[in-house]
């Protein structure tokens, strides 16, 4: 089942299976956009609405850290994010931990750059 996250650096991200992201995309077989690996059998892939791409666990470790969360970029982002969370058939953001930013964080004012990604089971 889809999960949607933030990271520190605002950026939201999806947890999604290789069966949702084939279900989604209508590709039956579904490669990292950063190393192109074979990403069938994966129930932890880094789907990213801000650039609309899908990574294996280990590319979304290290792409979702680097990106920056631009002002101009917010809009095109709260709109991607909906539609994921939309299509997915997720409520809300999942509840903020202590210390992480929120939708109001990221879309209102600014981020708490100190903060850890909400992703409590050790993912990206």
């Amino acid at each position: 089942m889809a999960k949607f996250y933030r990271h520190k650096n605002g950026i939201g991200w999806l947890k999604i299976t290789w069966l949702e992201l084939v279900d989604y995309s209508e590709n039956p077989y579904p490669v990292c956009d950063e190393c192109l690996k074979d990403l069938i059998g994966y129930s932890n892939i880094t789907l990213i609405p801000l650039l609309n791409q899908a990574y294996c666990p280990e590319c979304g470790k290290k792409v979702l850290p680097r990106m920056k969360n631009y002002e101009e970029d917010r809009p095109i982002a709260k709109r991607r994010e909906e539609f994921y969370k939309n299509y997915f058939g997720i409520k809300e953001d999942r509840p903020a931990a202590t210390g992480t930013a929120s939708s109001k964080t990221i879309y209102g004012q600014s981020t708490n750059h100190d903060s850890n990604c909400q992703d409590t089971e050790g993912g990206v």
